[in-house]
């Protein structure tokens, strides 16, 4: 048994592009779900170039009025 093909994390984030990048190692095993809320294209860059395992990763963006 594999608890990193049993867990999904969700983030969500605000402005947190420094926070990620210091902890992409340890959730490069998880599957996750990114909700960004604060229309960082740092972030989704961040998020796009890192080496993820192969799991699917998926970034959303949140736009408020």
């Amino acid at each position: 048994m594999n608890i990193y093909d049993d867990i999904t994390l969700i983030m969500v984030t605000y402005r947190s592009e420094e926070l990620l990048k210091q902890n992409l190692d340890i959730l490069k095993n998880f599957k996750l779900i990114i909700v960004d809320n604060s229309n960082s294209k740092n972030l989704k860059t961040i998020v796009e170039n890192f080496k993820f395992r192969h799991v699917p990763t998926f970034y959303l963006l949140i736009r408020l009025p």
